[in-house]
């Protein structure tokens, strides 16, 4: 098994195990980074198969984005290759038949094959993509962040309302890739 931070507590990195297969879940119109929290329904079978798989194994997906938002059977073919671990917080039946999940980013993964074998889902074998911090905190990179803070800050100010702890959580968090993905 792959291991990726899965956050700090305390001050004390805690480590979440990821398995080297998970399902897939295709997302039709979205892309999911890491840290981000995404409520989705489910309704297709293959998807609502993946996510009762997950359940009963560690509550972990692969979500990778469909190439073509109109297909309804995507096969492997039709998924990008590199997409986001997430884990499952919640999830709701509901009475028509589709699932209400509350989804996680934990970290990136990278699609090393499709597994083959069950046709009720598509499993890949994995990879995690760990992000890489650079080798020096430079003031050129001290101020590139300020400046997307900044600009981040601008852009809240212009669209959609966004609750006001995006902005506090993008101003306390030290690393660069985090922060980047916080702002996607």
């Amino acid at each position: 098994m792959s291991e990726a931070n899965e956050n700090k507590a305390n001050g004390e990195e805690k480590k979440l195990k990821i398995p080297d297969v998970l399902p897939v879940l295709a997302l039709r119109d979205i892309v999911m980074f890491p840290y981000m929290v995404l409520p989705i329904f489910a309704g297709r079978s293959k998807s609502k198969q993946a996510v009762d798989r997950a359940l009963s194994s560690d509550r972990l997906l692969l979500l990778l984005t469909q190439k073509e938002p109109g297909e309804e059977d995507p096969q492997p073919q039709d998924l990008h290759t590199t997409g986001t671990v997430a884990m499952i917080v919640r999830m709701l039946k509901l009475p028509d038949g589709r699932m209400r999940v509350l989804l996680q980013g934990i970290t990136r993964g990278k699609v090393e094959g499709f597994e083959t074998g069950d046709e009720s889902i598509i499993s890949a074998r994995i990879s995690p993509v760990e992000d890489r911090e650079p080798a020096r905190d430079t003031l050129r990179n001290r101020a590139l962040l300020k400046n997307c803070r900044e600009k981040f800050e601008q852009t809240l100010r212009l669209g959609k309302a966004m609750p006001s702890e995006s902005l506090v959580l993008v101003q306390n968090v030290a690393e660069y890739g985090k922060v980047s993905d916080l702002i996607a």
